[in-house]
Parts: C-alpha cells; sequence; structure tokens
C-alpha cells in the first residue's frame, strides 16, 4: 500500500503535465512563425569553406520545406534566403515596422554559425555565433543558436543572406523566423518544459534511493545509478546544462560521453548478475562487460579529441550489446516460465527505454514529418525516457518487473528477477 501511494504521488502530476503539454501547442505565435514555411531557403550544392565572391559562381539549389542539413560529421554547409522573401516574411511576424525578427535553427547540436547580410549591395555586415560564446550581443544565449536580426524595413530587397552552419554530428533542423516576443515566450516555456523533465527524472533517483535504504536491495542501487547517468546523459547531449547552467561546450560533451559509458557499464554488469540461472547464457555474454568497458574509454577519448564518427560507432556497437543483454535475460525469464505480469512489465520498460534513447540520438538527424508536427520537437524522447520508470514501479511488486507474489515486506530483502523467475523467495 505505501508503494502505491508513492507511484499515485508521481503518476498523478506527471499525468497532469504530459496531458497539458500534448493537449496544446507549446506556443501559438511560435507555430504561427514556424508552419508558415520561410519561403527561398537555398542551400550550397558543393562543399567550400569560404565564399570568395558571393552570389557569383556558386551553385545553390533550393530546399523542400524549412529543413536544412549538415550531413557530415564536423562538417559545416552553407545556405542563402533572398532578401526579397526575409524581408517578407519579416513583416508578416513582426509587430512593428521598426522591429526586427529572430532567426532560430532548432538544433542544440550546432557550434558555430556565421551570417553574412547585405547592408549594400557590395558589402555585408558579419554576425557570427559561438557555442562557448558568452560577448556576442546578436544572439541569445540558448539551447538554440538565435540571431537577432536588425530593423529590415528601409534594407535592399536584392542579394541573399548567407549561413555558414557547423555541426559535430549530422543535423538537420528547422530555420525559424520568429518575432521577438513569439521567440521570448516560447524561451521560457520551452524551458519550464525542460525543467520539469529533469525534474523528474530526478525524481525517480530519489525513489529508487529510498528504496534502496528500505530494503538493502542492490537491484536499486544498480536502477539509481542507471537513472542518474540518463538524467545526466539527456541533460548534457541535448544542451540542457550548457544552456542554463553556462556549463562549458567541453564539459557537456565529456559528461554526456562518460555517462553513457557508465550506463552500458553498469547494466551489463547487472544483466550477468540476473543470469545466474543460466550459466551457458551468461558465459556467452560475460565478455560483453570488458567489452562495454573498452567501449567506454574508447567513446569518451574519441569524443574529447573532436572524432565523432567514431564516437558514433563505437556509441552504436555498445548500444547494441546493451540490447542484446536485455533480449538474453527476457527469453532467460519466458525459458524459467515467468508470470506473464513481470514478462509484460519487463518488456514494456525496456522497449520504452531503448526506444527513448534511440529517438533521442536519431532525432539529431532523423526528422520525420510525424515528429515536425509536435507540440514541442523534444517531446517524445522525453515521453519515453520518463514512461520507462513507470513500467517499473507499475503495479505493487517489491521491484521492477516482479510479480506481486514475491512482494517482501521492507525488513526482507527483495529477490532478484532470476530468482523470482525460479518461483523463489
Amino acid at each position: 500500500m505505501r508503494r502505491n501511494r508513492v507511484l499515485k504521488f508521481f503518476l498523478v502530476p506527471f499525468l497532469i503535465i504530459l496531458g497539458s503539454v500534448l493537449s496544446e501547442r507549446a506556443d501559438a505565435d511560435f507555430n504561427n512563425a514556424l508552419f508558415p514555411l520561410l519561403l527561398g531557403i537555398e542551400k550550397m550544392t558543393v562543399h567550400s569553406p569560404s565564399l570568395k565572391d558571393p552570389g557569383k559562381d556558386i551553385p545553390f539549389e533550393s530546399i523542400s520545406g524549412d529543413i536544412i542539413t549538415q550531413n557530415s560529421f564536423n562538417g559545416s554547409s552553407w545556405f542563402r534566403i533572398p532578401m526579397e522573401d526575409l524581408v517578407r516574411n519579416i513583416e508578416g511576424v513582426s509587430l512593428r515596422p521598426d522591429e526586427g525578427g529572430v532567426l532560430m535553427i532548432t538544433s542544440p547540436h550546432i557550434t558555430h554559425v556565421d551570417c553574412f547580410v547585405p547592408k549594400t549591395l557590395s558589402s555585408y555586415e558579419h554576425y557570427s555565433y559561438n557555442k562557448d560564446s558568452r560577448n556576442a550581443l546578436q544572439f541569445l544565449y540558448t539551447r538554440y543558436p538565435v540571431l537577432w536580426l536588425p530593423p529590415l524595413n528601409g534594407a535592399t530587397r536584392d542579394g541573399y543572406v548567407y549561413l555558414n552552419v557547423r555541426s559535430d554530428y549530422p543535423v538537420a533542423a528547422r530555420l525559424c523566423l520568429l518575432s521577438p516576443l513569439s521567440f521570448i515566450r516560447f524561451f521560457f516555456k520551452s524551458m519550464i518544459i525542460q525543467i520539469v523533465f529533469v525534474g523528474i527524472m530526478i525524481a525517480f533517483v530519489v525513489t529508487y534511493f529510498l528504496f534502496y535504504m528500505m530494503t538493502g536491495e542492490k537491484v536499486y542501487r544498480t536502477f539509481m545509478i542507471i537513472q542518474l547517468s540518463n538524467t545526466l546523459l539527456a541533460a548534457s547531449f541535448n544542451g540542457h546544462f550548457h544552456a542554463y547552467l553556462k556549463l562549458p561546450a567541453p564539459l557537456s560533451v565529456f559528461m554526456t560521453w562518460s555517462v553513457f559509458g557508465l550506463t552500458n557499464v553498469v547494466g551489463s554488469r547487472f544483466f550477468l548478475s540476473e543470469l545466474q540461472g543460466a550459466p551457458r547464457i551468461r558465459k556467452a555474454y560475460r565478455p560483453v562487460f570488458y567489452i562495454q568497458s573498452a567501449l567506454a574509454l574508447g567513446v569518451l577519448a574519441a569524443a574529447m579529441s573532436g572524432r565523432f564518427f567514431w564516437v558514433c560507432i563505437g556509441a552504436t556497437f555498445a548500444f547494441f550489446l546493451s540490447l542484446v543483454g536485455s533480449v538474453l535475460l527476457f527469453v532467460q525469464m519466458v525459458r524459467t516460465r515467468t508470470p506473464l505480469r513481470s514478462l509484460l512489465l519487463y518488456a514494456g520498460s525496456y522497449t520504452v527505454f531503448f526506444f527513448g534513447i534511440g529517438s533521442m540520438f536519431l532525432g539529431t538527424y532523423y526528422n520525420p514529418y510525424y515528429l515536425s508536427r509536435l507540440s514541442y520537437p523534444d517531446i517524445l524522447y522525453m515521453t519515453l525516457l520518463t514512461a520507462a520508470p513507470f513500467f517499473l514501479f507499475c503495479g505493487s511488486s517489491s521491484r521492477a518487473g516482479l510479480d506481486s507474489t514475491t512482494t517482501t515486506s521492507c525488513r526482507r530483502r527483495a529477490p532478484t528477477i532470476a530468482s523470482s523467475a525460479n518461483g523463489t523467495d
């Protein structure tokens, strides 16, 4: 009964928050400015680190919609927008004739932006954004690159605005044009959503810690470490700590890939401990623990040296090994005739978890149409990562993934998944 009260305490506000986020659009002004396409965006068809003679003998092609892509690791891409289209769009979103628009790229993984706005027919004003910059007044320091454009009501309508976008990973993001008021509303509302997400994740860390202190069961300690690692991973990878705690970009990179490696190492150790009832499977999976340890160090070293292609390869392999471990444990539970309810809880929690982590990483580049229609760009992986712990705590079981028949009091040691599968207590 006490666990039921704990579940209700967390579940009711979670459903209220999730329902409010999904039922209303993140910001009406933001969507009104976002979904009417920013017309005329073109991308350079050949790779060039600089523009020696803008507008002459440089092949550009129009892109569909307002999604800009940077297709390489540690690379950059050039884009341009006709001044005529940009001025027309600014006039459509701005509240006053003397008010400039806000140009925003919806990706926290962009590290540098150079923007060239035509001042006259032969000269340009240069604006630059750097992820670690604190002195660029034309940019608001947020998760996303944001450029505050000057009033263009008297500007020439000839020529192009050029953008050079650089990133560590391949990126696909929307190039949005908002009014200053719309952007400020979106900024504060998105910050509240992110704080709520991190708060819910940390609440589960505290819950696991309390259950570990009450029962002494080491599995809660393992879940606490994994939950804390996932919280730090999501917050650092998606720029929350960098934007709101002002952590330097190298420190965010270190935190991202160190906790990613820690999660996989602890997870492989957990799978080994839970496979004690299957000696052959456990023996076959034992090398994975050492492989995960080596991958954790290798991925971290590659990230700190800026070799993000090898980071992607190593992280994908580590993710696959963790997925294999969860499947092997599920097979072992089926073989030992674990109750159906326990199987469903286990399968549901790990399926949601792996989909959440996968969608968070794939979302940097793969942005299907239905995801772009959501009220907030990150709502999918946030929902999945906060739903996974609820599956673990579903019901009145004494630990995640167990049938209620194995429930024990706080004074008794909770059994492991393997022992409960064999009917022991």
